[in-house]
């Protein structure tokens, strides 16, 4: 906030500064998530062209088998429900995920392998 005035998007000021975000927020009606990323020429950062992530069968009952396009070391999971709660995480040594324990409802299942955060919906039977 500035004193006694109102701010412009991105100022900055003696004692601080303003910065505006904008998030997008959209609904996904699949159980997959796709993220394309710019070839090399013009990112050279990224050297994937797709990356995906799938979880199977959804909705679930004991189990979440995950599928990725390319598997890396050392990825972690984490199940966190609507309310941002993380109600199970670790490590992705195989590609099962007890979900046996957690109530009926909608979570979202977090892969992150260092580098990248892959998300995908799952329904619990």
């Amino acid at each position: 906030m500035k004193w006694n005035g109102s701010q412009t998007a991105c100022e900055a000021f003696s004692y601080g500064e303003v910065e505006d975000y904008t998030v997008n927020i959209t609904g996904a009606s699949s159980s997959s998530f796709n993220t394309t990323f710019a070839n090399v020429e013009t990112n050279p950062l990224r050297d994937e062209n797709v990356i995906d992530l799938m979880a199977y069968p959804n909705p679930a009952l004991d189990f979440i088998q995950v599928k990725f396009a390319s598997k890396a070391d050392n990825m972690t999971y984490k199940v966190v429900n609507t309310i941002g709660r993380v109600m199970k995480s670790g490590r992705l040594d195989t590609s099962s995920i007890d979900v046996s324990k957690l109530n009926t409802g909608i979570y979202i299942l977090e892969v992150n392998d260092g580098q990248k955060l892959l998300t995908t919906k799952v329904f619990k039977k």
